[in-house]
């Protein structure tokens, strides 16, 4: 159901689906290649290309003897997302494509970026949004328009006469936060699921933080500055204060400082240009950097320093470019992701007069059509 664009290569090469569920850099080495069914043998490694949603997106085709061949020490390499909110509601997993042949122009390729730390001034901390959902629970009734998200965490915060206890039962929540650095900023979005006057106690890590006051059956979001929280683990304690009132949780999602170190080995962040970066806390030193500010566009971050022994830190200092935000992912070069998933295309045989329609009609109701196909 992500299929939303398939190439059309005609004979010019095979095309295979990619499915990517976690955000991260991805390998397809031979052996994978060639376990899921790809002729490697049959490629040449400059024709390669991955696409996107219609977009073809740069690549690291590394060809260690220069050959264009796949041999066993070699592999291709790209930045993965997980499937936007556009679309999260319909599907699991992102789609890309792997083109063996075809396209126009040159294929893209990941450029390379010299970030030989420099005097720049070492930036101390950077800006860092967790964002914790769980869609265990589908509620169709939820109000909204179809672009809602209807998938909520299972857990229910109930007052007295629903949770048949003589006092308000906490719910609590745990959202884990890495390299704390300072307060933060939480938001909540929750569903008051009676038309009635929600009334939602908040706490944070045993400290009462605030009250969300709200009314009927709707949405509702509560933001909270100053939090003050805790490296790794982080409760949040909802309590429904009405008796007769049921509230389900959307989402939760904390920003605060966070200092530059890696979590299970990776750290991705975003900061103001200008700045010379030393990420610590890796367990190994083959270490290497992706500047992902632009998804469709990544580049390899090279001649960075490494420094160290378990913990190892990693420097870079990217070239200026004044007034610009830039986004790096960081990680160990074994650390790469294997996709969840890889097919070949197949032809879609729908104009085969054998299937027994005059013609198939993909359109949306706003356009005026409804369910019995009439303006």
């Amino acid at each position: 159901r992500q299929a939303l664009w398939s190439p059309d290569t005609g004979a010019q090469g095979t095309a295979y689906k990619i499915r990517v569920e976690e955000e991260g850099i991805y390998h397809l080495t031979r052996d994978y290649l060639v376990n899921n069914g790809v002729d490697v043998d049959g490629m040449d490694l400059s024709q390669i290309r991955i696409y996107n949603l219609g977009t073809e997106i740069a690549i690291n085709v590394y060809d260690d003897n220069g050959d264009d061949t796949l041999d066993n020490s070699d592999y291709i390499e790209f930045y993965g997302l997980p499937v936007t909110a556009q679309y999260a509601k319909y599907c699991r997993y992102n789609v890309y494509w792997l083109l063996t042949a075809g396209g126009t122009g040159t294929a893209r390729r990941m450029i390379e970026i010299d970030a030989t730390p420099a005097a720049g001034a070492a930036a101390a901390t950077h800006t860092d949004t967790v964002h914790y959902e769980e869609d265990e629970y589908y509620l169709g009734l939820a109000p909204g328009d179809d672009a809602r998200d209807r998938w909520f965490f299972e857990e229910l915060v109930l007052g007295t006469a629903l949770s048949g206890t003589p006092d308000p039962v906490p719910t609590d929540f745990t959202v884990n936060l890495p390299a704390v650095a300072g307060q933060g900023r939480l938001t909540i979005s929750m569903w008051g699921y009676y038309d009635t006057y929600h009334d939602v106690e908040i706490q944070v890590n045993g400290v009462f933080a605030n009250i969300a006051n709200w009314s009927g059956i709707s949405f509702h979001e509560v933001t909270l500055d100053g939090i003050d929280l805790l490296e790794g683990d982080n409760t949040i304690t909802l309590i429904c204060n009405p008796d007769m009132d049921a509230v389900i949780v959307d989402w939760f999602e904390v920003t605060y400082p966070r200092m530059f170190e890696a979590s299970n080995n990776t750290l991705k962040f975003s900061h103001d240009n200008g700045y010379r970066y030393q990420i610590n806390n890796f367990d190994a030193s083959n270490l290497v950097a992706f500047d992902i500010t632009q998804a469709t566009d990544p580049a390899r971050v090279v001649n960075v320093e490494i420094s160290g022994t378990n913990p190892y830190s990693l420097e870079f200092e990217p070239p200026v470019n004044p007034g610009a935000t830039e986004t790096y992912l960081v990680l160990r070069s074994d650390a790469g992701r294997i996709p969840v998933g890889l097919t070949e295309d197949t032809a879609a045989d729908l104009a085969l007069t054998a299937n027994g329609a005059d013609y198939i009609l993909i359109t949306h109701r706003d356009l005026g059509w409804d369910a019995n196909g009439d303006a």
